[in-house]
C-alpha cells in the first residue's frame, strides 16, 4: 500500500503531466491517473468535464479507498475548481458486490451526474453514463486517433464502422465532413446510444445507417452486393460472442482484415488491438495481405505507461 505521505505527491505529479490538456474547448474529458504508468497499479482516475470517475482494479486498494479518495479530493481541487462530484467503481476481481450492481458507481463526494451526461471530445459531443455499466460509452484512449484521422477525411467519403459501439468515430467523421457512415454492432443498446450521439451533434440519420448484427456476416453481404467504402474503422473488443459465433483477436483478426479489403478497393483502414499480449510484429503481419502502413500509434499521452508498441494504425489499401 502506498504510504499516505507519498500519495499526495504521486497524484499531483500525474496531474502535472496532463497540464496541457486542461482548458481545451474541444475536449473536456481525459485520463488523470493511469495505474502503473503513474505509480499506483490498479488505480485509474478519469475526468469527465465536471465529474471524476475513480476505478479500483485491486481489492487491496478498494479496501483503503477512504484514504485514497480523501487525497484525490484534496489534490484535484488544486487543478479543477469545477468538480461537481467524485464517483467510485470497484473493478477488482474479488469484489463481493452483488452481480446486478457489479458495475454501478457509488458517490464519494458532491452530486451524482445525470444518467446521460454530455462531454466533449475532439470537438464533438458525447453522451456518457458514469453510473452504470463496465464502460461509459466513450473510450478516452481514442482521442489522439480521432485527431489523426481528421486529416484524412474528405467530403463524400463513405465510412463503414465495425464494432461501432456508440459510433463516436462516425460522429466525429461526419462532423468533420465525410459523406456517410454505416455502423454495425451486436448491441442494440449501444446502437441506441449511437443515435443519441448523432442527435446531440445535430446529425440527421437513416435507420439503415445502424445495423444490429454480426460484423463478419455483413462484410460478406456487402462483398456479394458489390458495396464499397472509402474508410473502414475496425476497433474490435478483445473478445465478443453472439448466439451463432464469437470473435477473438488471436483467432479472427486476419480473417476480418482480408474480408475488409474486399469492400475497400481504394481507401483506408483504421485498425486497433486492445490486447497487450499481441506484439507489434504480429499486429503488422496480419495486414501484409492487402494493406500498407501510413501511421502507427501508441497509447495517447494521458495513458502513461501503456502499450510500448503501436496499438493502432492507419493503413492504405494496397493497389495491385
Amino acid at each position: 500500500m502506498i504510504k499516505i505521505e507519498h500519495l499526495d505527491g504521486i497524484l499531483k505529479s500525474s496531474y502535472g503531466k496532463r497540464s496541457g490538456l486542461f482548458g481545451d474547448p474541444e475536449t473536456d474529458c481525459f485520463r488523470l491517473f493511469n495505474s502503473d504508468g503513474d505509480g499506483i497499479p490498479g488505480l485509474v482516475i478519469d475526468l469527465y468535464s465536471e465529474f471524476l470517475l475513480v476505478q479500483f482494479f485491486k481489492s487491496g486498494l478498494y479496501k483503503n479507498r477512504e484514504l485514497i479518495l480523501s487525497q484525490i479530493l484534496s489534490s484535484v481541487q488544486l487543478i479543477a475548481s469545477n468538480i461537481r462530484g467524485i464517483l467510485v467503481k470497484d473493478r477488482s476481481m474479488n469484489s463481493s458486490v452483488d452481480p446486478g450492481d457489479r458495475w454501478k458507481s457509488g458517490l464519494y463526494s458532491g452530486e451524482m451526474p445525470p444518467g446521460e451526461y454530455i462531454v466533449r471530445q475532439n470537438g464533438v459531443s458525447a453522451s456518457v453514463d458514469l453510473i452504470n455499466g463496465q464502460n461509459t460509452g466513450l473510450f478516452l484512449d481514442m482521442r489522439e486517433a480521432r485527431s489523426m484521422l481528421a486529416g484524412y477525411y474528405r467530403p463524400g467519403m463513405r465510412m463503414l464502422n465495425l464494432f461501432c459501439h456508440t459510433a463516436l468515430f462516425s460522429v466525429h467523421a461526419l462532423v468533420t465532413g465525410i459523406g456517410t457512415a454505416v455502423n454495425i454492432d451486436l448491441s442494440k443498446s449501444a446502437l441506441e446510444r449511437a443515435k443519441t450521439n448523432y442527435a446531440i451533434n445535430g446529425l440527421e440519420y437513416r435507420e439503415q445507417d445502424f445495423i444490429c448484427g454480426d460484423a463478419c456476416e455483413w462484410l460478406v453481404y456487402f462483398t456479394k452486393k458489390g458495396a464499397s467504402f472509402d474508410m473502414v474503422i475496425f476497433d474490435p473488443p478483445t473478445f465478443s460472442r453472439n448466439k451463432k459465433s464469437h470473435f477473438s483477436v488471436s483467432g479472427d483478426y486476419p480473417k476480418y482484415l482480408q474480408t475488409i479489403s474486399e469492400v475497400v478497393p481504394s481507401g483506408f483502414l483504421f485498425s486497433s488491438v486492445n490486447s497487450k499480449s499481441l506484439p507489434y510484429k504480429k499486429y503488422a503481419s496480419m495486414h501484409e495481405y492487402s494493406w500498407d502502413p501510413l501511421v502507427m500509434m501508441n497509447e495517447p499521452c494521458d495513458f502513461t505507461g501503456g502499450f510500448n508498441s503501436p496499438k493502432a494504425g492507419l493503413w492504405a489499401r494496397r493497389q495491385k
